[in-house]
């Protein structure tokens, strides 16, 4: 039976890096360890000082918020049975908070055309938001 944990999944959200990993059976508790990592450089083993949370047995996820943006870190799980198992392989991860899109208006009708220099020509209605107040002019 393996014990060590494999992370299977990584993504980030406005919060921060989503870590995902197989179920353990056995397992009572996770440990997550995260280190700085930079570029090219070699991936130290954890030790006890880089422990960022340990969870309960049956934990299959963890969020970790606790990150810089554009920082790259080392991330490592391991299960503990009856005893402390091997780590997990190292994985990096360099997190950047997804974009968030504004809408500042809304296109209505389009009634322009593309001319051969890929320029927009003729005139565009649009709708926009003003103080709670919906406007409507033409461009």
């Amino acid at each position: 039976m393996n014990l060590i944990p494999n992370l299977q999944y990584n993504s980030f959200s406005s919060v921060g890096v989503i870590l995902r990993w197989n179920y353990i059976t056995d397992a009572q508790n996770y440990k997550i360890y995260r280190m700085l990592y930079t570029d090219g450089s070699v991936i130290p083993t954890p030790g006890e000082n880089n422990l960022i949370n340990t969870l309960p047995g049956g934990t299959i996820k963890y969020i970790d918020s606790n990150i810089i943006t554009n920082q790259s870190y080392v991330y490592f799980i391991r299960s503990i049975t009856t005893v402390e198992n091997n780590l997990s392989n190292g994985t990096i991860i360099n997190w950047c908070p997804p974009v968030k899109i504004c809408k500042n208006f809304n296109l209505i009708k389009n009634t322009g055309t593309l001319n051969s220099n890929s320029n927009m020509s003729g005139r565009m209605r649009y709708a926009k938001r003003i103080s709670g107040n919906l406007k409507s002019s033409f461009r």
